[in-house]
């Protein structure tokens, strides 16, 4: 019998767990505090997913096996998405923090189809104007603003 696919995405999530455990147990005891409590937790929940699914395998019988729920079309959106962080990531290097972060709210949201400019533009906005006045002017948290295209506009009035 065919186990579900449960099991497996509990035994990554533990081994995941196990591995930044181990780096965590190399940090200073004040500093690994955090993530040893944040992982003993996602350990946990890795184990709850596994037993679910040994419940789920004992569950199937030959007239209603288990079917996969991920599959490519499941999928396409998760990676979709991921495509897109990969590309903020590099836009925040490259014209840094605002510009970078506006497009991908907009670039997001268009694709999880939002149609409302107005809560597209509202959200965006926002949350900006919140990132900004709470990390820039309460925690006096340095962003570099223009990335590399800061630094090249810098060049160019010299």
């Amino acid at each position: 019998m065919k186990r579900h696919q449960d099991i497996a995405i509990g035994i990554v999530i533990l081994i995941f767990c196990a591995f930044f455990i181990y780096l965590s147990l190399q940090l200073d005891r004040g500093s690994a505090m955090m993530p040893l409590i944040l992982l003993g937790l996602m350990s946990f929940l890795g184990v709850i997913i596994i037993l679910d699914g040994f419940k789920k395998t004992r569950k199937a019988t030959e007239d209603k096996p288990v079917e996969p729920f991920l599959t490519l079309q499941n999928m396409k959106v998760p990676f979709t998405m991921f495509f897109f962080i990969c590309l903020y990531i590099l836009m925040f290097f490259l014209v840094g923090y605002y510009i970078a972060t506006a497009v991908f709210l907009f670039a997001s949201m268009c694709y999880l189809k939002q149609r409302s400019w107005l809560i597209i533009v509202a959200v965006s906005a926002c949350f900006l104007a919140f990132t900004y006045f709470f990390l820039v002017k309460q925690l006096n948290v340095s962003i570099d603003a223009l990335g590399l295209l800061g630094t090249y506009l810098q060049m160019s009035n010299v």
